[in-house]
């Protein structure tokens, strides 16, 4: 056995316990809410989405499976997904609102591009759920 091979196991293994850390860590589903400035999801420390409360129709339970999809995903025309678990929610944008950003009369470059529905996963839809459509009505009413 040579002198390098113990130094060279010590660093492979550093190496892959970082890269694996990261991994973790940057598949993160992120998702914030608060009364002023609605819902921001975010994912991979870059990919994010801000969803004011004007936009959105409905907040409820999604489809459950897919344990192995990580990250952003494109399920479709206007169906974005934001994935890291089995289980999720549905954000649902209201179509009018929609179409108004796209024509640029409200909000700016990152209203423009919402999607009509958005899938984020989450550990308790159900309560998650509740909890947004909560928050988005005392939003509404204190608009």
């Amino acid at each position: 056995m040579s002198s390098w091979t113990l130094p060279t196991l010590l660093v492979s293994c550093a190496l892959l316990g970082a890269g694996l850390w990261w991994m973790v860590s940057a598949s993160t589903i992120t998702v914030r809410a608060t009364v002023e400035d609605g819902v921001a999801v975010r994912t991979w420390r870059v990919v994010r989405t801000e969803i004011p409360w004007q936009a959105i129709e409905s907040v409820r339970p999604g489809p459950t499976g897919g344990t192995m999809e990580v990250g952003p995903r494109w399920y479709g025309p206007g169906r974005i997904g934001y994935t890291g678990g089995s289980t999720s929610v549905v954000i649902r944008i209201h179509p009018l609102y929609r179409k108004a950003a796209r024509q640029g009369s409200i909000g700016g470059d990152t209203v423009r591009r919402l999607a009509a529905e958005y899938v984020v996963s989450v550990p308790e839809p159900e309560a998650v759920a509740s909890k947004l459509t909560a928050l988005r009505a005392r939003a509404l009413d204190a608009a």
